[in-house]
């Protein structure tokens, strides 16, 4: 509902040029729940965090997720997300589908070229669905998001126990892997947790800002003047 919202509103508002241009967009929420049952007498009995992750994604942003362990070696990363694009082939009969039905009602249809951009006339967006890009409605994109749920359980009294969540746009990913997005975000944030003045939410946006760095050291290579993709990047790690 409320990315149906946010795309309704985008294509309401004049300053935002939605008819013909659509964004992604990635939302993560967690949920915790710790266990206090004070009631047990069992001494050995191990405290555990419930943590819920519940992520909603239109277009081709990704989240990740990695679980600490003792060294790199035994760190788990799995995803907690599909990019909504043509390479996935549920996307693209969706989207191929909505294409015939116009086509045949006489309407002009929409394409999905070698690149696996869907075209509607002489608009192309790289996504199956997004916000905003209110004329590819009719070329099958849209703006409901595919939600994905991941539950698990940490020990909040061992360190190592723990997970650190990563979301960023294509920008990131498309140059960067996500064993080293987390271990670039791993790094900055042990270096910060070093320091001082060790501030967690600090420390968890100056390993975003590293990320994008990375990123945009990645696309730009040896050249001053090149187009770098949108790379936005957020982290968080208090699991």
């Amino acid at each position: 509902k409320s990315f149906r919202q946010a795309h309704e509103d985008a294509l309401l508002n004049p300053n935002v040029p939605a008819g013909r241009s659509g964004t992604t967009c990635i939302v993560s929420v967690v949920i915790v729940s710790d266990d206090d049952d004070e009631s047990s007498n069992d001494e050995d009995r191990v405290p555990q965090r419930s943590v819920q992750i519940v992520t909603a994604n239109v277009g081709d942003s990704s989240a990740y997720i990695g679980f600490r362990g003792d060294d790199d070696e035994s760190a788990i990363i799995q995803p907690l997300t599909n990019k909504t694009v043509t390479q996935r082939a549920d996307e693209r009969e969706r989207v191929e589908t909505v294409m015939e039905v116009h086509a045949r009602d006489g309407e002009q249809g929409g394409r999905i070229d070698k690149m696996g951009n869907v075209w509607y006339g002489p608009v192309a967006i790289a996504m199956t669905r997004a916000l905003g890009d209110g004329v590819m409605k009719r070329a099958g994109i849209i703006p409901d998001p595919e939600i994905t749920t991941k539950s698990f359980y940490v020990d909040p009294s061992d360190p190592s126990d723990g997970a650190t969540i990563v979301l960023a746009t294509d920008g990131v990913w498309d140059v960067l892997n996500a064993t080293s997005v987390l271990d670039i975000v791993q790094e900055e944030m042990h270096q910060q947790a070093g320091k001082e003045q060790w501030d967690e939410v600090n420390c968890a946006e100056n390993a975003a800002r590293a990320v994008v760095d990375k990123a945009r050291e990645k696309w730009r290579g040896p050249f001053m003047d090149v187009k770098i993709d949108d790379a936005t990047c957020i982290v968080f790690s208090s699991l």
